[in-house]
């Protein structure tokens, strides 16, 4: 049996696929992501694999030729005891260099935010270390961290607003 997700865990999910969503809104877009994944695939970014799989499966597309080959290609490979982990096969959920803590945070970007956002709007607060310092006691994060993790969803927030990126700036832009 699958073990459901916590609902924080779906809400993430949610706000992250809203916000990238319009980046992958027109066939040319959608058609940048796939040749970008086979592109990162190819040059032995296996973990692009998994990703293709998620966004086709989010959004009902069709999975690329590649990709079902690639995926047949990696399962059999666990299945027939040829590697030893499903990291092996499918490569590893992060970039090399990248611990889970490190990763969990840069996931907080969105959390942090969203909760920035909503106390500036609630109270009228003024954008202040007062407020960074607030909201990272909240997130377990000093007021320096919070602050950087807010601008940098900021900037994406930005260009995803403004459809100035595709996803393969987008893609760069948060660190995948």
């Amino acid at each position: 049996m699958i073990k459901p997700i916590s609902p924080e865990a779906a809400q993430r999910i949610q706000e992250y696929t809203s916000r990238i969503e319009a980046a992958l809104s027109t066939p040319e877009a959608w058609k940048e992501f796939e040749e970008y994944g086979r592109q990162q695939f190819e040059a032995g970014e296996q973990r692009f694999l998994l990703e293709v799989i998620y966004w086709c499966s989010m959004w009902d597309k069709p999975l690329p030729l590649w990709a079902r080959q690639a995926f047949v290609s990696a399962y059999l490979k666990v299945k027939t005891a040829e590697v030893g982990s499903l990291d092996d096969a499918f490569g590893a959920p992060y970039p090399k260099g990248i611990h889970l803590s490190k990763a969990r945070q840069s996931n907080r970007r969105s959390q942090i935010f969203d909760r920035v956002n909503q106390i500036r709007e609630s109270e009228k607060a003024p954008l202040d270390d007062g407020l960074f310092e607030r909201v990272g006691r909240e997130f377990n994060v000093g007021k320096t961290k919070c602050s950087r993790l807010y601008y940098e969803f900021e900037s994406i927030d930005k260009q995803l607003r403004g459809g100035g990126l595709g996803f393969r700036q987008i893609s760069k832009t948060a660190g995948n």
